[in-house]
């Protein structure tokens, strides 16, 4: 189960069109085999149905990681992936819940030669406005 803290800001909003930035930072400690720091950041648009919303979005989403022997920290280094995202948000016009569930692929691109990656991920996510 994969987390993360978000910001998001609507930059246009329109009736029907919305378009928002996002960033944010999840962080796994060692002992979990994930990658340490992950900070995606993306931009959304949203198609705005009354209290009903459908998200589509582009990312990139830089990743602080080390390469640990007998659990300490050998070598950190910056790793990077291209996200996406396709979704649906509930969300009232006038209200302060968000609740949205999305299909969030991740491109993960290798630099080492080896070829890139493809992970279908997904993700539910409940938020507030202020």
């Amino acid at each position: 189960m994969f987390y993360s803290l978000n910001y998001e800001r609507i930059l246009l909003n329109g009736e029907r069109f919305k378009t928002a930035i996002q960033a944010g930072i999840s962080y796994y400690p060692p002992g979990t085999g994930i990658r340490d720091v992950w900070m995606p950041l993306g931009v959304n648009e949203l198609v705005s149905f009354g209290n009903h919303h459908l998200e589509a979005g582009l990312g990139y989403m830089p990743i602080r990681e080390a390469i640990r022997t007998e659990g300490q920290a050998d070598e950190w280094f910056w790793s990077h992936m291209m996200t996406g995202r396709v979704g649906y948000r509930f969300q009232k016009p006038e209200g302060r819940w968000i609740v949205r569930a999305a299909f969030t692929p991740v491109l993960e691109i290798d630099r080492s030669g080896h070829g890139d990656e493809f992970h279908p991920l997904g993700g539910i996510s409940v938020g507030f406005c202020f």
